[in-house]
């Protein structure tokens, strides 16, 4: 009979076993780490080299989209995702969205001409863009890799609602990246998005380019503009606070009301230059008192619609002021007086919103150059600076000699506090039943 004995492990044994299973364990996280970094690499090379392909570098990697979604999804001024469906195919994820009727910026000015720069809803579009670019800066960690136009801004719920969709999203900022690689990253970015702020403004104004479009609707009731002249600017009340620009020899209509039942009428306004001069810049032409309404019961107001004409005479600015009173009493509280700017300049954009979007498709883009230059001069210190990159950093520095402070171009949050561009800055966001008549009219238009 044969004993089988079972001998005790030695101590060179135990040793060597302890040794295998460490020399496996590292191994193991070697492997993954290489593997981690080669994912890291590809992604980063095809973020930068493969980007013209479409929303590779996002919906491949990682599946970015939901990170972008997760970024914006406190700001009511992108679409909202509701739902993912991951099972229909295998090959892609369908996201659903909220929905929002609606159409682009540029569908609304194909339809109905170029908006008016006084017009509510232009100051609304306006606003809630540069609104949603600050946001998209301050939250979002993806780049641009396409330009941002109309097509990009949806006008949504009869003009009241403003979303950016179909945004060309780039590759995502490393989290590896050292603070100047971030710096440089933002302000690059934010660059991109100020000049797309001064291409949205240049197609709201005059269309978009390349295409004339339709001629821009009237600024006065559709009724109104079937009685009067059709070379005549139409003003309600509403947008001629506002400021009402015109050309040299142009006519233009302001429409005031006053409930003529209590003896309530316009008094003939009183034009004052802003530079104090005597030569005439607005000559009033006359005013003529509309059809009255009636409410067909004891005690309704008539409320007579008064056209009150101006003609431009030459290019300058003034004030013209309107007083609402009865013929025999001569106090006049403050909510009977109305004062309106009037600005008369040369055929073309108003000039207010020129000196904007000069600045914005045209200005020096001072932090991101400065940026630049440093990063330059960094990299030179590493590996030494070639000849190219050191007149690159002289010609940037004699540029800088040369351009004064003003020609630089804003950031966001300085466009922001523009009073023609923020509604919150000067005046308050217009009523949604203004934004709702304007989209109307405006798309009805033809």
């Amino acid at each position: 009979m044969v004993r089988r004995v079972v001998l005790p492990w030695t101590y060179y044994e135990r040793v060597s076993v302890v040794v295998a299973v460490v020399v496996v364990a590292v191994v193991v996280i070697v492997v993954v780490v290489v593997i981690v970094v080669v994912v890291v690499v590809v992604h980063n090379w095809v973020g930068e080299n493969l980007s013209h392909l479409g929303s590779l570098p996002c919906s491949f990697f990682f599946f970015f989209p939901d990170e972008v979604h997760r970024q914006l999804t406190l700001s009511p001024r992108f679409p909202q995702i509701i739902g993912v469906d991951d099972t229909t195919d295998s090959k892609s994820i369908h996201y659903m969205y909220d929905y929002a009727r609606g159409i682009t910026a540029r569908e609304l000015c194909e339809i109905g001409g170029p908006l008016r720069s006084s017009s509510p809803l232009f100051r609304f579009i306006v606003s809630e863009v540069l609104e949603s670019f600050i946001e998209f800066e301050e939250r979002c960690t993806f780049s641009l890799r396409g330009k941002v136009d109309g097509t990009n801004v949806m006008v949504a719920e009869a003009g009241t609602a403003i979303r950016l969709c179909r945004l060309p999203l780039g590759d995502e900022l490393s989290s590896f990246s050292n603070g100047r690689d971030v710096a440089l990253f933002h302000a690059r970015r934010e660059s991109e998005l100020v000049h797309a702020f001064g291409t949205i403004i240049t197609e709201l104004l005059h269309g978009p380019k390349g295409e004339s479009g339709h001629a821009p609707p009237s600024r006065g009731n559709r009724d109104e503009d079937e009685t009067s002249d059709s070379s005549t600017a139409i003003y309600d009340q509403e947008v001629a606070r506002a400021g009402v620009h015109a050309t040299p020899n142009e006519q233009f209509t302001i429409m005031l009301e006053a409930d003529t039942s209590k003896g309530y009428v316009w008094d003939t306004p009183v034009i004052l230059n802003d530079d104090r001069s005597t030569v005439p810049i607005v000559s009033f032409q006359g005013m003529d008192p509309r059809g009255s309404g009636s409410g067909g019961s004891s005690g309704s107001t008539n409320m007579t619609t008064f056209a009150i004409q101006f003609q431009a005479v030459q290019t300058g600015s003034c004030t013209v002021q309107f007083t609402r009173k009865r013929p025999w009493d001569n106090s006049v509280s403050k909510e009977t007086a109305l004062t309106i700017k009037v600005a008369v300049h040369e055929a073309g954009m108003d000039p207010p919103y020129a000196a904007v979007l000069r600045a914005c498709t045209e200005g020096y883009r001072e932090l991101l150059e400065t940026l630049e230059i440093e990063n330059s001069q960094s990299s030179g210190n590493v590996g030494g600076a070639s000849s190219n990159g050191q007149r690159k950093i002289l010609a940037w520095t004699e540029r800088r000699k040369l351009r004064e402070p003003w020609q630089r171009q804003p950031t966001l949050r300085e466009l922001r506090q523009h009073p023609l561009l923020s509604c919150s800055a000067a005046r308050d966001t217009p009523e949604v039943d203004q934004l709702i008549t304007a989209f109307e009219r405006h798309v009805d238009y033809i």
